[in-house]
């Protein structure tokens, strides 16, 4: 029974009174699913009961308009999403149109996407769930809910790992056992491959170690009179070289001597003149006066 002390309740505080939490409750019939499928139609414009694009199947009888707006928040951040069709002229019985979609964000309006492929690909990225993972994880349909308590143990345990999503952890669980066997058996083709190898001898072990002792003998010397021999080709190309120059200083010589030769007749003259020569300048003297 409530009752106050000093002016102040002192009723018993209720868990959810401050939570988020809430719910939806009524009769048959009252509406409830319809508002689960107007927020699923204004996120991502398909519903559990009607699939995508429900069209006619939607819309109330004899009206020519339906639309669904949903607010919800990422990370503090607020959006709002919209969804519209109608009829051609806005008649009941007119064609219906394609629909009208928007993602807006609520603190300046910014219109993120108004084309169906962006808003769900910007619904799905913001969010984290696309279509399938928002009706398993957030919004679980009726039928869903019905068939998973109906269900028998093993349907029910695939039912739950297809509600929660947990199903991926069967699949790895499959990918590792298929790849466990896969590493069993090249280990196993390894194994016969070792199996088959005919292992040495001591005896044929120590042979195989006297010829590569051998070998490594042979492979020296091999080296030292290949370093021996590449020695002699450089003595023997550079006697080569000096032969050469040896023979073209020869050839230099005995020109020269040929030259001193033929030029010995014109150095004779020059020396018998030399003597006349030395009596040149007294001649020019005595010319000089008598001119």
């Amino acid at each position: 029974m409530p009752c106050r002390a000093n002016g102040k309740s002192t009723l018993p505080p209720r868990p959810l009174t401050r939570s988020s939490l809430f719910a939806i409750t009524g009769p048959t019939g009252a509406g409830k699913t319809t508002l689960l499928d107007a927020i699923s139609l204004a996120l991502y414009h398909q519903t559990p009961r009607l699939g995508e694009n429900p069209g006619a199947e939607l819309m109330t009888r004899h009206t020519a308009e339906s639309l669904a707006e949903v607010e919800f928040a990422v990370k503090g951040v607020g959006y709002r999403a919209f969804w519209s069709q109608r009829r051609a002229k806005n008649q009941p019985g007119g064609n219906l149109q394609g629909a009208k979609v928007e993602l807006a964000r609520i603190s300046d309006g910014v219109i993120l996407a108004d084309k169906i492929t962006d808003k769900k690909r910007l619904i799905a990225e913001l969010t984290g769930l696309d279509f399938a993972r928002f009706t398993k994880s957030i919004l679980l349909a009726q039928g869903d809910f019905a068939a998973f308590l109906n269900a028998d143990a093993k349907s029910r345990a695939g039912l739950l790992e297809e509600l929660t999503g947990t199903d991926i952890y069967g699949r790895i669980s499959a990918d590792v056992f298929e790849r466990n066997k896969d590493v069993r058996n090249e280990l196993a083709q390894w194994e016969a491959r070792a199996g088959a190898m005919e292992m040495l001898t001591a005896e044929q072990q120590a042979m195989l170690e006297a010829e590569l002792t051998q070998r490594q003998q042979d492979e020296l010397q091999l080296n030292t009179q290949r370093h021996e021999r590449q020695r002699h080709h450089t003595w023997l190309t550079e006697r080569t070289q000096r032969r050469s120059a040896w023979q073209q200083t020869q050839q230099a010589s005995l020109q020269a001597a040929q030259q001193a030769q033929a030029s010995a007749p014109a150095l004779a003259r020059l020396a018998a003149a030399e003597p006349a020569e030395a009596l040149r300048p007294l001649l020019d003297q005595q010319q000089h006066e008598n001119t």
